[in-house]
């Protein structure tokens, strides 16, 4: 959804600003430095082997694209066939990809 007006960006900051304190105070905080791009291949491998497979197919859309190239960056040889669509690149990561997003969506 588009921010109608400044109150829907304040009140979607606000939104943001409260669920990410509570993410940082709550008992699973310390876990947050470990919740990474190249931890989530990781145990998508992990997946894999508990799958029995030798190589697995992904499909991801937008952040799930960036995802599936660290995982076949990271794991090329138990890559099989991998879809991305609506593909974000390495650079768009955190806020800078919404920002870009809201920007072309802004009438001229």
């Amino acid at each position: 959804m588009y921010a109608r007006d400044s109150a829907d960006v304040t009140n979607e900051a606000d939104r943001v600003a409260g669920v990410a304190g509570k993410c940082g105070s709550s008992a699973t905080a310390p876990l947050l430095p470990h919740i990474t791009t190249a931890n989530t291949a990781r145990d998508m491998d992990r997946v894999r082997e508990a799958l029995g497979e030798s190589r697995i197919s992904y499909f991801g859309i937008s952040y799930g694209t960036y995802l599936g190239s660290v995982y076949t960056t990271m794991f090329p040889h138990r890559s099989d066939r991998f879809l991305i669509d609506s593909a974000t690149g390495f650079l768009a990561t955190g806020h800078r990809p919404d920002r870009d997003q809201a920007c072309a969506a802004e009438p001229n």
